[in-house]
């Protein structure tokens, strides 16, 4: 029997596939909606936008930096988009 890393790409992908560990829905999400949904979190959570709020401006520049670091996985920019909601107020 092999062993896991022993097995080819191509083997290791039919097998993540079969055990629901590989989520479609966000790949097809990722490539068509994430870009617009990148550049509005891009826009309304600058750091910029709170320079008189030290503690926003902080978190601010946390979440821009995931947005920039998951700007094609549709997921991770949902849960930024909440995160944004919540601890800086803003409407998107």
């Amino acid at each position: 029997m092999k062993r896991k890393h022993d097995l080819s790409d191509k083997e290791q992908f039919r097998q993540n596939v079969l055990a629901g560990e590989i989520d479609f829905d966000n790949i097809i999400k990722s490539s068509f909606q994430a870009k617009q949904l990148y550049d509005e979190l891009k826009k309304k959570c600058h750091p910029d936008l709170f320079p008189n709020d030290a503690e926003k401006n902080s978190t601010a520049n946390e979440i821009s930096q995931a947005v920039s670091k998951n700007r094609h996985n549709y997921k991770k920019l949902l849960e930024l988009k909440e995160q944004a909601k919540q601890q800086l107020n803003i409407n998107i």
